[in-house]
């Protein structure tokens, strides 16, 4: 019986030898309510009630230490591999921001390789059930002279005028009309007669060919003449070029007695970013890019508007929004009135740790309609 058993077990394997080995499919975000708010479970989760997981971190690796952060996160590295030890009660305790400046100090103290740290972040703020708004705060602080950092999900729009004669003022003197709020600044002032016509133009954050980060160029230019639309590839003016080197940015806003700048701040590394950004912010209302003598610095003229938003997709069309609206504003973006109406054949696909996953719901509730949207979400009902 013994050999037969094993004569057995021999012409399966030999059966099974060119097989592959099946993993697991991939499980869906999981939209569910808990208490009285509504929590994303992520896809390589099982417990809604999950309250601590530890995981392996696909990032580079330092030589330094990993800081501790009591009953928050606990970053353990053997070898080349990061093992992450995430508290869920703890880290939605955090104030807005916190993930952000967290992989900042991860930088610093060369606890991971320049440009790991959001990498990281991100990969956290997704790894245990949360609550989708809190997950954002966590990684975008709501300082409103900033904009958080513009990474492959970001699009710029810039308005910018177009003028008869140039050298002509195109903005009568003062004052300007500043008025802000959440993330952003409206700033009104008087065009004189020797405008023309404006163009808007969207440009897309694109990951670097040459190196690790980011590149910054437009994706098409509507240009608006005399009541005419023509839409063309790029603008007549670029804004925001900057050095080569420069590799993650961030916008930096500035609102002193009614008057209005933008600065757009270029860094090597994010940590590097911060840094820069930090010398700004304290430099109060002298802050501009003298401050940083004129290093991976662009000031927008203030008779130019530029706005950070991101992209995700309704119905096959991409859509650039405000950061941080809900599935019921992009819906309503798309030109339908009644959000709940498309409830029954709603899909909504999330990124996460790089790929696109959906999202499960209860296509009776309208939880899913107050989801926040950070960016690459695809939206569909048709």
């Amino acid at each position: 019986m013994i050999r037969a058993s094993r004569r057995v077990s021999i012409i399966a394997l030999l059966a099974c030898s060119g097989c592959a080995v099946r993993r697991p499919a991939l499980q869906p975000w999981r939209l569910i309510k808990q208490n009285a708010d509504e929590v994303l479970v992520p896809p390589d989760v099982t417990a809604a009630d999950l309250a601590q997981r530890t995981f392996k971190a696909d990032v580079t690796v330092g030589q330094g230490p990993c800081p501790a952060t009591e009953g928050v996160i606990a970053v353990k590295v053997r070898g080349k591999r990061a093992y992450v030890t995430v508290a869920r009660d703890g880290l939605a305790a955090q104030a807005p921001g916190w993930l952000q400046a967290w992989a900042t100090q991860l930088e610093e103290q060369r606890c991971v390789a320049p440009r790991e740290g959001m990498k990281l972040a991100a990969r956290i703020a997704e790894s245990v059930p949360l609550d989708p708004r809190t997950a954002l705060n966590l990684l975008y602080s709501n300082d409103l002279n900033s904009e958080p950092d513009l990474s492959v999900y970001s699009r710029l729009r810039v308005v910018s005028p177009l003028w008869q004669k140039p050298g002509v003022r195109l903005m009568a003197e003062g004052p300007y009309t500043v008025e802000g709020q959440d993330y952003t600044l409206n700033v009104t002032g008087k065009s004189t007669d020797n405008l023309a016509g404006y163009e808007t133009t969207i440009y897309a954050i694109r990951r670097s060919a040459r190196q690790d980060g980011y590149t910054i160029a437009p994706i098409y230019t509507d240009r608006h003449v005399e009541g005419k639309t023509e839409r063309r590839p790029g603008p007549a003016v670029n804004y925001l070029h900057l050095p080569t080197e420069a590799a993650f940015y961030r916008l930096f806003y500035k609102s002193w007695k009614n008057d209005f700048t933008a600065v757009l701040v270029g860094a090597r590394t994010p940590a590097e970013l911060d840094e820069r950004v930090k010398v700004l912010q304290a430099s109060g209302a002298s802050a501009s890019c003298d401050t940083l003598h004129h290093d991976m610095c662009v000031t927008i003229p203030k008779d130019v508007g530029v706005i950070s938003l991101i992209s995700v997709t309704v119905n096959g069309t991409d859509q650039f929004v405000n950061r941080g609206i809900q599935v019921f504003d992009a819906i309503r973006t798309d030109g339908e009135p009644v959000p709940r109406s498309v409830l029954p054949n709603l899909e909504v696909f999330k990124p996460w740790n790089g790929r696109l996953v959906a999202v499960a719901f209860d296509h009776t509730d309208d939880g899913i309609l107050r989801m926040v949207l950070q960016g690459g979400e695809i939206i569909s009902w048709h």
